[in-house]
């Protein structure tokens, strides 16, 4: 019944992103829609089509236990047609580091000796594969404005609908709702009386962690004077969603990414230590958070025993990725068989000895059938120091390279898709350390397709000089007769 909902709420978005007034669009227009859709769907959980599955008596952590068909797959027929029909064909060769990487860690995963369960390890291998491919046909498929535009539509409509069933529940206490679109979706707060929603995910947790992303990218919206008028609302639309949540990670991860734009794009032509950045960044954004925490936000944070026992549960996890770590510290156990592991090798923890001195009830259950609530952790357990240092390295430069990126491009739309990216990646660090969420394929899908795009050396070369007036964006002259782009936010 959850799928059946879904696919008659896809095709509604279907005829009012795509199909309304289609023979009056351009063609721009068109892809513009299709890119939209796609957008939409990507919120759903549960729009996707297992085609095997793997011993069901195992555990296969974040990935799950099946080898899955989602949205992007159909998505990839529609881009060959238009590759073919409306580019002649054209295409640039792949990138051959990001196909070596691809290649070496599924060698590395494979042939680790640690690794219990080569299944769990080819489902990951099966979804990331696909999905390097589905990306190479968008970024050759389209342009960055295109890609924005259609972006921004798919998003606003979904932003708008997340924040439509959180009025339902738990404002209006409609609890039916939650099940909707996804049948067994947890919920929180029986025990406490504070409900949070789901939306269209399948905890309260995965719906903080989208809306954290969705409100990065109409930040950076809002920050480029991108549609601001527009892009506030829908701004606080994925605020209200997060919050509604009730994911503390969520909000305070979006707090850290804000202050990260902040810093590294609307200050960036200062120092870090300039006091500027500080007296008019971020202690007025430190501010308005403390303000939001104090105000409409103290419910989440009122309850100190809830968030006492969450912290606890939490510590007790990061010792079972430790002694996994510990037992394996080079190579790990495996992509997506950290849980299989503990699973079947539950006396290198002594969960008796541990548990016995805290007021938990049956604790065991949750740390075994429950991924480490720390992805970075994750990784470390599961690639082990010699795959996790790669994975660090590309962190670090990533971030360090963000300034960089910002003043070569002469392209107004990617400013939008690097900090989009920029405050993704800020955001992982923060929700990362106390949640698994971000791991799962629905997630990777949004936040991997930002970082991929902003770095594509082809986007940051196209110019949109004649759309100026959209963005306040215009060319200007440096001393030294090199032309730069200058943002007015």
């Amino acid at each position: 019944m959850d799928r059946l909902a879904i696919i008659a709420v896809t095709l509604v978005a279907f005829i009012i992103l795509h199909l309304r007034n289609l023979k009056s669009k351009t063609q721009e227009e068109r892809c513009e829609g299709m890119i939209a859709i796609y957008t939409f769907t990507c919120c759903f959980s549960k729009l996707y089509i297992p085609i095997y599955t793997f011993n069901a008596e195992q555990h296969f952590g974040s990935f799950g236990s099946s080898i899955m068909i989602w949205t992007f797959f159909l998505f990839c027929i529609y881009l060959l047609w238009h590759i073919k029909v409306k580019q002649n064909g054209f295409i640039s060769p792949p990138n051959k580091i990001v196909v070596f990487t691809f290649l070496a860690y599924t060698l590395y995963t494979l042939l680790n000796p640690n690794n219990s369960v080569v299944g769990s390890s080819m489902i990951a291998i099966f979804f990331f594969g696909a999905l390097l491919i589905f990306y190479y046909l968008l970024a050759n498929a389209f342009s960055c404005k295109t890609l924005v535009r259609g972006i921004y539509q798919g998003l606003a409509v979904t932003i708008a609908f997340e924040a439509f069933l959180c009025v339902l529940f738990p404002i209006l206490n409609m609890e039916f709702i939650t099940k909707v679109f996804v049948a067994d979706a947890q919920l929180r707060g029986e025990s406490s009386g504070r409900f949070e929603t789901v939306g269209t995910f399948a905890h309260p947790n995965a719906l903080g962690v989208y809306a954290s992303y969705v409100y990065m990218f109409f930040l950076g919206c809002v920050i480029t004077n991108f549609k601001r008028k527009q892009s506030i609302f829908f701004l606080a639309l994925s605020l209200f969603s997060a919050s509604m949540s009730g994911s503390r990670s969520a909000l305070a991860a979006s707090l850290v990414g804000t202050m990260a734009l902040i810093i590294f794009y609307v200050f960036r032509r200062y120092s870090l230590i300039n006091p500027k950045v500080l007296l008019r960044g971020v202690i007025p954004v430190l501010i308005i958070g403390i303000i939001l925490v104090l105000g409409p936000l103290n419910r989440l944070f009122e309850d100190a025993e809830n968030l006492d026992s969450m912290a606890v549960y939490r510590m007790m996890h990061y010792y079972c990725a430790g002694e996994i770590i510990q037992d394996h510290p080079l190579v790990g156990v495996g992509i997506n068989a950290h849980l299989n592991y503990l699973l079947t090798n539950t006396s290198i923890v002594d969960f008796e000895a541990i548990f016995d001195t805290t007021d938990m009830w049956e604790p065991e259950e949750f740390m075994l059938h429950n991924p480490v609530h720390n992805i970075w952790l994750i990784l470390l357990s599961e690639l082990g120091i010699i795959g996790f240092l790669p994975i660090l390295t590309f962190v670090i430069y990533y971030i360090a390279s963000f300034k960089r990126r910002i003043r070569i491009a002469k392209n107004k739309y990617f400013h939008i898709i690097a900090c989009t990216g920029l405050g993704i990646m800020c955001t992982l660090l923060v929700q990362g350390n106390s949640d698994w969420n971000p791991l799962t394929q629905q997630q990777l899908i949004i936040s991997l397709m930002f970082f991929t795009l902003s770095l594509n050396k082809r986007f940051m070369a196209e110019n949109y000089y004649n759309d100026a007036n959209n963005m306040n964006i215009l060319p200007q002259q440096t001393n030294d007769n090199e032309t730069t782009t200058t943002i007015t936010t």
